[in-house]
């Protein structure tokens, strides 16, 4: 199933920015939290965030390579999301 999260693009770069992504939830290999990503005064994210915001990183299988996405979250958070589209698979 195909799930929509936050994703935040270009976050090494001197602006990052908010947009959305649709992820295929049969394709993620893990998530994992990403605490290098913080909002501080002197932050490179998107203004407007509450200071609390956290983000995580999602892998994704894409062949031989492999795909990371930063997105909006907690990793419990981004795990329920993809756990409970595969929840109402199974419950028909």
């Amino acid at each position: 199933m195909i799930i929509k999260l936050i994703e935040l693009k270009n976050p090494g770069g001197a602006k990052a920015e908010l947009g959305e992504v649709f992820v295929n939830t049969e394709h993620v290999v893990c998530v994992r939290a990403a605490p290098q990503y913080r909002i501080t005064n002197e932050s490179n994210l998107p203004d407007g965030l509450d200071e609390r915001t956290t983000f995580s990183r999602v892998f994704l299988d894409h062949g031989q390579g492999g795909l990371v996405l930063t997105v909006v979250g907690e990793p419990t958070v981004v795990e329920s999301r993809i756990n409970e589209v595969n929840r109402r698979l199974l419950q028909g």
